[in-house]
């Protein structure tokens, strides 16, 4: 009898095994189990419904049972089971998705133009399918295995009439579906601008007026720009379009080469298949702000300037940037080599003069402690240098105000490896703008900075101390097109403690040719009457838009 019971478990792992995921189990206990994957399938018993998987029965009686798992979309599993006294039967099963074949042919309107060029893509359920090589043919065949039920399947080609289809897969079938794809009616959409202001003066990401639209067929196009009194001050041919989306800049100079004056400028695109008499046109009008600067500033202290002095400069807009930070050596309140602080920043701009920066800061330690801090700002610019090629005439303007408020907490403080101060924070930053000019086709600019700085702080991260600590924060800034660099230093008194607080250097370089930003930075830091000192290095990576 053992025998037999043996045989029937050998021959019950062998209908299993067919199937890798599949588990059977026989522990003590009683009754049955069965799970599925995926889950919520029918249990039928002896071809009775008795529910869903996962699906529990302890009471079950001693004996045989023929068991079925269905779930739409899947292929039935059937087996048979043996319930002993004593024991308890444990079944996983991994369910396999029924499936149909379509034989799916694709082919051009035999009116259509020979040289239309013919390179289909495919959408099952609106997802795109992975075709193998480049269809040159005008007939396309390509057979699809599709899970069973209802399914909508669509083809379109750039040139070419987008067309769709559903079709009733059933399991294990094979049937053919036939598209025929017409040439397309020339049409442009989705004319706009990425922003409605741009700096012609700014060679980083800000200097650019930028038209996005869409084209569904191949043609030609035209761009044009008429100043406030409707004269066209400058027109460029666009490249021959080749695929839907398509980008047409102007960089905000005249037919002659010079760099446009403030003002609203209108913005023509104008699209055509075959001639020009058939065309058609987009209008959008863009404003030439010279004052508009989209820098990457550092955020890991949670105020936007140099690692250690806030600038007196804000992003456009509904503008943003994000970075990360990473820092080694021996940072500041850190042993050598002790842990690798890394930061989080995110700085947005709610209005042109009005600029938020939040940071997190995260100091883990090689033995397994950890450091926390993070922190927000919330800057004013009153005042903004004048950004020409030029140079400025007068003392303001050349000169940048803002006034900044601040929040910072850590786990130890008072402040982060980043510099991030812990508790309230006040800051004046200014700048003076004493050398700015052009080199090649770029502005440069060096700028002093400077900030008084408030801050109550405190040791034990969180702002107890009833004397504030009054400190000083200073550097230079120097930006070249896509290029800005800059040196650093802090320094604050205790007046609590009646003791100096650590002095803090940096030098720090980043760039930006696109909206991608690479930051490099590195620096000193000592304590007073030389207690302890260290050196630092890290590097950032963001994105600014």
């Amino acid at each position: 009898m053992k025998r037999c019971g043996f045989l029937l478990l050998f021959l019950l792992h062998l209908v299993f095994f067919g199937f890798a995921a599949d588990r059977y189990e026989e522990v003590p206990g009683s009754g049955l189990f069965i799970d599925s994957v995926p889950s919520g399938a029918k249990v039928f018993i002896d071809g009775v419904e008795r529910g869903l998987t996962p699906y529990n029965n302890s009471s079950m009686r001693n004996g045989e049972y023929n068991i079925r798992i269905n779930r739409e979309g899947y292929i039935d599993r059937r087996f048979s089971v043996v319930i002993r006294r004593g024991s308890r039967i444990e079944i996983s099963v991994d369910l396999e998705e029924a499936k149909g074949q379509v034989l799916l042919e694709l082919s051009k309107d035999p009116e259509s133009p020979p040289s239309l060029e013919f390179n289909p893509r495919i959408f099952i359920d609106g997802a795109r399918i992975p075709l193998p090589g480049y269809v040159t043919t005008p007939l396309y065949e390509h057979s699809l295995s599709l899970p069973a039920g209802w399914r909508t399947i669509s083809a379109e080609a750039f040139g070419w009439e987008k067309i769709s289809t559903r079709i009733l897969v059933e399991e294990g079938s094979v049937q053919k579906l036939s598209l025929v794809l017409k040439p397309a009616v020339f049409v442009m959409t989705n004319a706009a601008l990425r922003k409605k202001r741009f700096n012609p003066r700014d060679s980083g990401i800000s200097g650019n007026a930028e038209i996005n639209f869409s084209v569904n067929a191949p043609g030609a196009g035209l761009l044009e720009v008429f100043n406030e009194k409707g004269i066209l001050i400058y027109s460029r041919a666009l490249s021959p379009f080749t695929a839907w989306q398509q980008q047409a800049l102007w960089d905000g100079r005249n037919t002659g080469g010079e760099i446009v004056n403030d003002g609203h400028y209108t913005l023509r695109i104008s699209v055509w298949k075959d001639n020009e008499t058939e065309k058609q046109s987009a209008e959008l009008s863009v404003q030439a702000d010279s004052s508009l600067v989209m820098r990457p500033l550092t955020t890991a202290s949670s105020v936007a300037g140099l690692l250690l002095v806030p600038s007196p400069e804000a992003l456009p807009a509904f503008s943003y940037q994000i970075d990360g930070s990473l820092i080694a050596g021996k940072p500041l309140q850190q042993g050598a080599w002790k842990s690798l602080p890394f930061a989080i920043g995110l700085r947005f701009s709610f209005l042109d003069n009005l600029e938020a920066t939040v940071a997190f800061n995260a100091m883990p330690v090689f033995s397994g402690d950890y450091d926390l801090g993070a922190g927000a700002s919330l800057k004013r610019v009153f005042f903004r240098p004048h950004n020409t090629k030029t140079g400025s005439t007068g003392f303001f303007d050349s000169f940048g105000m803002a006034a900044e408020l601040s929040y910072g907490w850590a786990s130890t403080g008072p402040y982060t490896a980043f510099g991030m101060g812990t508790g309230a924070g006040l800051r004046v930053p200014l700048l003076y703008r004493f050398l700015q000019g052009a080199a090649g086709t770029g502005s440069y600019s060096f700028d002093a900075l400077l900030s008084p700085l408030v801050l109550w702080a405190s040791e034990k991260g969180y702002p107890d101390a009833p004397i504030p600590r009054l400190g000083l924060e200073g550097g230079v800034l120097f930006n070249y097109e896509s290029i800005t660099a800059g040196f650093s230093l802090r320094w604050d008194y205790d007046a609590d403690a009646h003791c100096s607080g650590p002095l803090v250097s940096a030098l720090e370089f980043s760039f930006s040719p696109s909206s991608f930003i690479v930051f490099l930075n590195g620096g000193f830091w000592l304590l007073p009457d030389a207690k302890d000192a260290g050196v630092f290095f890290g590097v950032g990576l963001g994105i600014m838009y």
